[in-house]
This record gives C-alpha cells, sequence and structure tokens, in this order.
C-alpha cells in the first residue's frame, strides 16, 4: 500500500543528506502533546479512555463518588502525562484516496508501507492505522481497561497505580490510534514514538522550543515526488525543483510527477 507524506520543499531538500553513500532524507515526528497546546479540551483519544471508563463503571453500577472517571491524565503544568515520562512522537502519512490536502506548493512524498515496516523495525517505531468507529474503540478499550481498573488509585488528593498496571500504555494507544468519525475521510495512518525527554530532540523555531525525532529514511524507498496541487501551475518552481532534486543525489526523470515515463 503506498502511503503519502506532505512536507515542505524547503524542510525536504534541507533534510536531504548522504549516509553510507547513499542519499536519504528525514521523516520528523512531532510530540502530540505538545502539537495539542493546551489541555482543555484533551486530545481526542485520551477523551475517548474517559468514555470508556464511563462505560465500564456503568456496568458496575458504580456511584459518581466512586468513579475514576475525572482522574488527571496530566502532569499538573506540563503537557505530559502522569506515569512514566515519556514523549509521544508522531507523523502523519495518507493513503492515496485520501481527503486531506497540503498547504499549497507543499511536496506529496509517496511511499510504500512495506518500506515503512523495515524503518520501523529498525528504529524501534510503530506504523499504526488510524481508527474512527466509536463503538469498536469501545469495544477494543473496554476488556483491555477491565484489567486495569483495579490497579488505578484515585481519590480527592492522589492519583497512582499499583505495580504491574499499564493503564498509561492505554492512554497512549488511544492517544496514538483514535480520532474523530469526522476525520475517516483522511485515512491517516502515524509512525509513532514512545522516548524519554533525554531521548528527544530539540529544535528552537525562532518563537519555542519544539521536542522532535527525526528518522532517517533511504531515498530509494521513495515511489513519487509531486507538488500539490499541480505542478503544471507552477513552471518556475517545477523547474528549478527539478535541478534541485538533482543537486541532493535524486533523479526527477525516475521521481518527479510529470517526468516519469
Amino acid at each position: 500500500m503506498i502511503l503519502k507524506y506532505p512536507i515542505s520543499i524547503p524542510d525536504f531538500l534541507s533534510t536531504c543528506k548522504e549516509m553510507e553513500h547513499k542519499p536519504c532524507f528525514e521523516l520528523v515526528l512531532s510530540d502530540l502533546l505538545y502539537e495539542h497546546g493546551v489541555l482543555q479540551p484533551e486530545p481526542f483519544g485520551l477523551q475517548g479512555i474517559r468514555k470508556v471508563i464511563e462505560v465500564y463503571e456503568q456496568s458496575l453500577s458504580l456511584g459518581k463518588s466512586s468513579s475514576k472517571k475525572e482522574m488527571p491524565f496530566f502532569r499538573e503544568h506540563q503537557l505530559r502525562l502522569i506515569g512514566p515520562e515519556l514523549v509521544p512522537f508522531s507523523c502523519s502519512l495518507y493513503e492515496e484516496s485520501t481527503s486531506f490536502t497540503p498547504a499549497k506548493n507543499d511536496l506529496w512524498i509517496s511511499l510504500d508501507s512495506e518500506d515503512l515496516i523495515d524503518v520501523c523495525l529498525g528504529e524501534n517505531l510503530s506504523l499504526v492505522c488510524c481508527k474512527y468507529d466509536e463503538n469498536e474503540m469501545l469495544e477494543t478499550f473496554e476488556p483491555l481497561l477491565k484489567q486495569e481498573y483495579d490497579k488505578i488509585l484515585f481519590d480527592e488528593e492522589n492519583t497512582g497505580f499499583l505495580p504491574g498496571s499499564r493503564f498509561v500504555s492505554l492512554l497512549y494507544k488511544a492517544l496514538f490510534e483514535w480520532r474523530p468519525a469526522v476525520e475517516q475521510p483522511r485515512k491517516e495512518w502515524r509512525i509513532t514514538s514512545l522516548n524519554t525527554p533525554e531521548e528527544a530532540d530539540y529544535r528552537w523555531n525562532g518563537t519555542t522550543l519544539k521536542p522532535m525525532k527525526a528518522i532517517q529514511v533511504p531515498a530509494s524507498y521513495i515511489r513519487q515526488i509531486e507538488i500539490y496541487p499541480d505542478y503544471q501551475q507552477e513552471p518556475a518552481l517545477y523547474t528549478a525543483l527539478i535541478g534541485a532534486l538533482k543537486k541532493v543525489g535524486l533523479v526527477p526523470e525516475l521521481l518527479l510527477t510529470g517526468l516519469v515515463e
């Protein structure tokens, strides 16, 4: 299956380099919680976990006073979840029939999912397909929550977990995979990674410090490069891009829309 990665022309060209005498480029994974930016409303997947808790507690006939639905998921004053201090990194790719549209004159980089799986295996990453059906996700998460529910310690003053709890892993799974039904036409996939803050990279973007993780992908994995929405609308840009691709060691005649025979 082909998955398409949107990237700006300057970002793509600036990350193209040689590793072991072979051209490669970067896929940049961003901190999902940082990108969300504020604690309210919570990221959609975490809202989903609260629904799972609510449904499960209803099956137990628990009263509101005993509910764990309102337990805090975030550390105080931080865009970090409770539990182990981990950064949830992700980058988005889309199926060919996606409704997602890149910014004008961005590039669509087409990659084969099998090649991406090879990259993920070598870098301890995961390639996941976003899920949009709420009933399906509730059915998926409820038995997982059932195993963890009694390991969650929560009252008005304290939140904690018994040894062996994997509840926080459920939070990250929902954060990465669970998306609103209205987004289903986007057909989004994600490359994901959980890293400690020490393992992350940090870049200053002119106004603030952003956590990120860059992974190197062999340029030989690129199946096609196209300018969105149409290279024919930008002949000057298209001409310059042909030369720029050659300069970074790529062969536009094999990759670039309009030149490929």
